[in-house]
This record gives structure tokens, C-alpha cells and sequence, in this order.
């Protein structure tokens, strides 16, 4: 059957600019730890799950946590936190406060314990910090762009949106690749020499791995990534996939170009071809450039369709797409 791809174009907006200088001015600025609780802050402290009469639940949760102030729902919660110092204590219920994810990051939490915690908590506050931002000038455009010479904001904020766009766009070659893949792994009908594949495996593994261990994992595991090289070896044959070492070497120059501001030429092709000498970055620049082929390919031969999209959709999608195919 027809595979059909949609190729997404994210729409970069004048807020997520904003988000990520701010992000950069909070990562380049002064870290304090006030007496009392702002807005802004981290709270750090101990969260004890109460029981029905308000007392400490026997069994129940107790942890330590940090958060972000701003990242509570409820502004009644939020304010009664603002102003508390060390030593104060605060009760509220978790679920007003945060949503499912944080509770799960926040309090440790498993997946299904965190839908459905509807306890109060007690937080005892065993401090707060507080970062303050540093001023978008010159001295920040330096520090988060070394190797570019940027005068002003505007300038600085068309860098960071190129940035966010080049992300976006490596992200949604991601998804169009995974798609096709599935697809393909769905659709196409390899004919595969199990019995001898499955003796294959066995022998290759060094006495680490039984033929019960492969017949255990055949369906789930080998006969999937064996398929899925079958399918490899084919697109290969429509066009090379397999990065060259010289595009291996100029990829890894142009990563280094951002931190070796000044470095000459010469100096970029030795650092390259030290790291190179490095076997696992060298695994990880060859498995990105034969990604970049292989979605190079699909484009190619499939013709997405493009369709525009926000940052939080995108982000959306991409969390729906791997719980779907979460194996």
C-alpha cells in the first residue's frame, strides 16, 4: 500500500524567542538563596502524604522534592508559598498544585500512582534559590554565542530563532523518518532464512547468548531489527546511505566551530579527527549523517506533504506518536 507522509514545518513565534532568551539570561546569571520564598524561585523541602483526618498517611509518601514556584497551577497555592522561609510548613493537595507529569518528576512517583494521588501533602521548606537574570547585553550575546559577533538584541534574537528552526527542522526529519519506518516495517514482506538466522545470532553472541535466549526475543527483538537491516540493505541500493569518513570529519568541524571560535582551519580538521579516533562520538556522528540520508531518501522518493504547525502541537505529536509506539 501507499505509505503518506506528512512533513511538518514548525512556526517559531515571537514568544518562544522570548522563552529562550530568557532561558539563556537565566543560565548565565547570578545564583542567590533569599531568606523567603518568590515567585521566580526554586523551593526545596520534604512532602509527606496526609491521610483523610490530616495527619501523616502510614506508608504514604514522604520525599524529598524541589520545584519551581511558577510551575504550580493553583494561584491561591502559590501565593500562600510566597513569603514562607525555612522551617514554615505548607499544606495543599498535590493535585491542584501540579500536573500528572510533575507529580511523577516531583515526588517520584509511578505513572498510574501519579493519576490517580489525590492526597493532601505537607511540605516542610528547607530552603529556596533564586537566579537572577542576566541583562540582555553584550557581555551575554558573547557568552552564549562565542564564536559570532553580535551588537544588539534584534541581532541576538534572529540567531537564537535561526537556532530554534534548524532544531525544529532535525526534529520533524525525525518524525517523518520514524514514520516511514513503522510503515515500512509494517507493510513490506521480507522473506528471512529464520532457522539459520536464529543459528547466526547464537554463534555470533560468544557463549553469551542461548538458542532459548533468541527464541525468547525472536518475535519482539532479533526477527524486527533483522527485518528492518533486509529493508536497510535495499534503500541502500536506491541511493548510498553510508556517510563518507571526509563528511564524518567536516560534520564533527562543524559541531566544534561553535566552541573554537577563532580556531583556524587546520586546527578544526586535528580536533575532528582526534574525536574521531573516539569509537562511540564516531558511532553517533555516523548514525546521525546515515539518518539525514535515509530521510534525504524519503523525501525523495515519497514527497511529503508539508503542513505548518505550532512548537506546542509539534511537542504534543511527538509525546502521542511515542506512547503509541512505546514497545
Amino acid at each position: 500500500g501507499k505509505i503518506d507522509v506528512v512533513l511538518n514545518e514548525v512556526n517559531i513565534t515571537e514568544s518562544e524567542i522570548d522563552e529562550q532568551v530568557k532561558t539563556m539570561a537565566r543560565e548565565h546569571g547570578r545564583f542567590e538563596t533569599p531568606e523567603e520564598i518568590g515567585l521566580d524561585d526554586f523551593v526545596y523541602g520534604n512532602a509527606v502524604e496526609l491521610d483523610g483526618e490530616g495527619g501523616v498517611k502510614d506508608g504514604g509518601m514522604n520525599v524529598f522534592c524541589s520545584f519551581e514556584v511558577s510551575t504550580i497551577k493553583d494561584e491561591g497555592i502559590r501565593s500562600e508559598l510566597v513569603g514562607k522561609r525555612k522551617g514554615d510548613k505548607v499544606r495543599f493537595a498535590a493535585s491542584k498544585a501540579f500536573d500528572v507529569e510533575d507529580m511523577e518528576r516531583y515526588f517520584r512517583l509511578e505513572a498510574e500512582v501519579a493519576k490517580g494521588f489525590n492526597s493532601e501533602i505537607e511540605l516542610t521548606i528547607s530552603g529556596c534559590s533564586h537566579t537572577e537574570l542576566h541583562e540582555i547585553n553584550e557581555e551575554l550575546f558573547k557568552m552564549v554565542y562565542p564564536s559570532k559577533e553580535i551588537k544588539d538584541e534584534a541581532e541576538f534574537r534572529k540567531t537564537i530563532e535561526a537556532e530554534l528552526r534548524d532544531y525544529y527542522v532535525r526534529q520533524c526529519d525525525v518524525v517523518v523518518s520514524n514514520g516511514v519506518q513503522r510503515e515500512l516495517m509494517d507493510k513490506v514482506e521480507v522473506e528471512m532464512p529464520e532457522a539459520f538466522l536464529k543459528r547466526w545470532i547464537v554463534s555470533r553472541g560468544d557463549g553469551k547468548v542461548s538458542a532459548e535466549d533468541v527464541e525468547a526475543k525472536w518475535e519482539k527483538e532479533y526477527s524486527r531489527s533483522m527485518k528492518w537491516e533486509f529493508i536497510e540493505g535495499s534503500l541502500n541500493k536506491i541511493k548510498t546511505l553510508t556517510p563518507a569518513y571526509s563528511d564524518m570529519v567536516e560534520e564533527v568541524k562543524r559541531l566544534l566551530k561553535g566552541n573554537m571560535g577563532d580556531a583556524s582551519e587546520e586546527e578544526l580538521s586535528e580536533a575532528a579527527k582526534s574525536i574521531m579516533k573516539d569509537e562511540q562520538s564516531m558511532r553517533g556522528v555516523y548514525d546521525r549523517l546515515f539518518n539525514e540520508n535515509l530521510v534525504a531518501l524519503f523525501k525523495e522518493q515519497m514527497k511529503p506533504r508539508v503542513e505548518k504547525i505550532d512548537v506546542k502541537e509539534f511537542v504534543e505529536k511527538v509525546k502521542a506518536d511515542n506512547e503509541k509506539y512505546r514497545e
